[in-house]
C-alpha cells in the first residue's frame, strides 16, 4: 500500500473524509481489496470522478475514486487483487491518487482497521 495522503475522517476542502487517499502514480493498477460484485460504475460523481464500488459480503462496500479508467462494468463479479481500474485525477482530485473507502450498512468506517501492508 502506498502512502496515506488523507486520513479518513481528515477534512479536505471542507469536507470530511469518508475514507482514505493512497499516494500512487498515474495509470497504477487499482486493485480489488476482496472479492465481490460491482454494484457502481460511473464518471458522474460530484468530486469522485471515475468512481467503482464493490458490493461484499456481511454488509460492505468498498469505493475506489479518482480513477483515469474504470476496467469493470455492473453486474460483474471481481475476485481479490483483480485489478478493477487505473489511478488518475478525475474529480476534485489536485493530482493522481486513490480515494478508498470502506462501507458497512452504507455507512463509512475506517479503512485502516482492515488494512495492512499484506493486502
Amino acid at each position: 500500500m502506498g502512502q496515506v495522503l488523507s486520513g479518513f475522517g481528515d477534512l479536505k476542502n471542507d469536507v470530511t473524509n469518508k475514507g482514505i487517499d493512497i499516494q500512487a502514480p498515474a495509470g497504477t493498477a487499482i486493485k480489488a481489496a476482496l472479492e465481490g460484485k460491482v454494484s457502481f460504475v460511473s464518471d458522474q460523481v460530484k468530486g469522485y470522478g471515475n468512481m467503482i464500488i464493490l458490493d461484499h459480503s456481511k454488509g460492505f462496500q468498498t469505493v475506489y475514486a479518482h480513477n483515469a479508467v474504470n476496467l469493470v462494468t455492473v453486474g460483474q463479479q471481481v475476485t481479490k487483487g483483480q485489478a478493477i481500474g487505473k489511478v488518475g485525477s478525475t474529480g476534485r482530485a489536485p493530482s493522481a491518487f486513490l480515494h478508498f473507502e470502506i462501507r458497512r450498512n452504507h455507512r463509512p468506517v475506517n479503512p485502516l482497521q482492515f488494512l495492512t501492508d499484506k493486502n
